[in-house]
């Protein structure tokens, strides 16, 4: 159960929430073709899901995606590699965020003062 458990943290890591934000305009422009298109992308991402995964196993140390990129990497590479990753969530939970004011703003729904943006 462990392994599901890491599979399914790390798929949504990688794939985030902007899969289900924009899931309705990427089928209305793939058509048909959508649900293979989706499964592709899946095939696509599954070695970096594995890579990641076989990396948290082999390398069981404290500090995430540093730790793991240090000691293979140096520790100059380990600190702009979890930079990266950290300035690239911070990105996509503002966009996330973006999408969340959009969605209840284009809803009508009155919550929390969001109506008057």
């Amino acid at each position: 159960m462990n392994n599901l458990r890491l599979f399914l943290v790390i798929l949504n890591s990688i794939l985030g929430g902007g899969l289900f934000v924009n899931l309705g305009i990427l089928g209305a422009q793939a058509g048909a073709y959508s649900g293979f298109l989706y499964l592709a992308a899946f095939v696509i991402f599954l070695p970096i899901i594995f890579c990641i995964g076989y990396l948290a196993k082999q390398q069981q140390v404290e500090g995430g995606l540093f730790a793991m990129s240090s000691l293979r990497l140096g520790r100059y590479l380990g600190f702009l590699t979890s930079w990266c990753y950290f300035l690239g969530r911070a990105v996509s939970v503002a966009v996330l965020l973006q999408a969340l004011v959009i969605s209840l703003k284009n809803s009508n729904l009155i919550m929390f003062g969001l109506s008057d943006i």
